[in-house]
């Protein structure tokens, strides 16, 4: 299977990690000085991201326990935030000096915002917070005073994203905020920016990342039965970037194509014994049943054992055809269900 300039990005990356210690005390010098940043060092910079991904941005900003950090910051495009993360992964340890990041971390309370002539306070935002169990995802809908005079809906969503970001930082925001709407009318009774952040924090406080429902759809002739677990977030996941597809057929299906529980018993042990198998290089999803079939999903890493050792485990079960199928799939759009 050929990744997505894997094999680019990875040379590109650790040219990037080669090249850093030899500009790393001039960028702190830089910034402490206050003197402001040598355009040719900026252009070495950009050439270097670029290299990496050319849909990558970078910034400097103060760290959370460095005095100073870098990230890169792939603008919530999923396959950028893989990239940017594999750049993470083969950084090095954190100093005094420096740290990394591979997403936009939260700022400082009390931004003022500076866009298409309007000035926004981030403090002046006000929100409704409906919290999905399930996903374990708070729905947010915000207000902001100036989005009275701004007609355009596309503005006051961006302004909305940046004071989100803002606020959570970006992986924050993907963690843990779900739908996101805007209201141009005040909101009674909501919370602020900061009730916002609390509320963020309690909830990642209480979440188990494992949230399994039963989802049933189909006909009443031919259901179709999911059992998934809603929680399990691509953002938790980043290098499982694979979908993985167990399918076989049931030997003994019920009218509806449904599985006995005698063999629904001997199923439920066959996929124990794969997850086990295949431990920590993926991660269980759920499983679909319907027509006389079902199907196994996981998330594993483009490159790892996966394959092979699904591969061992149909090896050791001669009696079922099973079959399984692969596919690069870093934005999670293949789902069983």
């Amino acid at each position: 299977m050929i990744g997505y300039a894997r094999g680019m990005s990875k040379a590109a990356i650790d040219a990037f990690w080669a090249w850093w210690p030899s500009v790393k005390a001039q960028l702190d010098r830089s910034i402490s000085s206050r003197e402001g940043f040598d355009s040719a060092l900026v252009e070495q910079i950009n050439e270097r991201v670029a290299a990496i991904s050319p849909d990558l941005d970078w910034e400097l900003g103060k760290g959370l326990e460095s005095a100073h950090h870098f990230c890169l910051s792939a603008k919530g495009d999923p396959v950028g935030r893989v990239t940017a993360q594999r750049w993470l992964a083969s950084a090095p340890e954190r100093d005094e000096t420096w740290e990394y990041h591979a997403a936009r971390q939260a700022g400082a309370p009390g931004m003022r915002l500076e866009i298409a002539g309007h000035e926004v306070r981030l403090e002046d935002f006000v929100f409704t917070l409906e919290e999905d169990e399930g996903r374990e995802l708070l729905d947010v809908v915000a207000h902001h005073p100036s989005f009275l005079e701004i007609d355009d809906e596309n503005l006051r969503h961006r302004i909305t994203f940046i004071a989100l970001d803002q606020a959570l930082g970006e992986d924050g925001v993907e963690r843990w905020i779900g739908a996101i709407d805007v209201s141009r009318d005040p909101i009674d009774d909501g919370v602020s920016l900061q009730g916002l952040r609390d509320a963020v924090v309690e909830l990642a406080e209480h979440a188990t990342h494992e949230r399994w429902a039963v989802l049933r759809a189909g006909s009443d002739d031919r259901p179709i039965y999911v059992s998934a677990n809603l929680a399990a977030k691509r953002i938790n996941n980043l290098e499982r970037d694979v979908h993985l597809v167990v399918r076989f057929p049931l030997a003994n299906p019920t009218e509806q194509g449904l599985t006995t529980d005698a063999e629904a018993s001997t199923l439920n042990d066959l996929e124990d014994e794969l997850s086990e198998r295949l431990g920590e290089h993926a991660l269980y999803l759920g499983r679909k049943t319907s027509e006389g079939r079902r199907e196994l999903h996981f998330r594993v890493q483009e490159g790892g054992p996966a394959a092979s050792l699904v591969e061992s485990w149909i090896t050791s079960h001669p009696s079922y055809p099973f079959a399984f199928d692969m596919k690069l799939d870093p934005r999670w759009e293949r789902r069983a269900w």
